[in-house]
């Protein structure tokens, strides 16, 4: 999995990853991110999906804990989310409470 991090402003993190979000790359993914918005200080994360083909139930843990931790710091957005995508995240409940835009 290759994982890009792009502040878009002061206080803004784009997250840009390919690939699968599974047992292999989830703890990585998951670090990556908590600790830029640690370092920086960063308010609102915006995940964008386009190019991830699979999330397991690890990926959907760590995608959990991101929500929780963004939700005391600021915001947390995932864009660009296919359709198998939007589905587990529907199946799951996860759609109830993430904001997918």
């Amino acid at each position: 999995m290759e994982i890009k991090l792009r502040k878009q402003d002061e206080d803004t993190l784009e997250v840009v990853a390919s690939g699968k979000i599974d047992i292999d790359s989830a703890v990585e993914y998951g670090t990556k991110i908590s600790d830029a918005v640690e370092d920086n200080e960063i308010k609102n994360v915006i995940l964008d999906f386009a190019q991830i083909t699979y999330i397991s139930s690890m990926g959907l843990r760590v995608i959990l804990e991101l929500h929780q931790k963004m939700s005391n710091l600021g915001t947390m957005k995932i864009k660009n989310a296919s359709e198998q995508i939007l589905n587990i995240f529907k199946m799951t409940g996860f759609s109830k409470f993430l904001n997918i835009v």
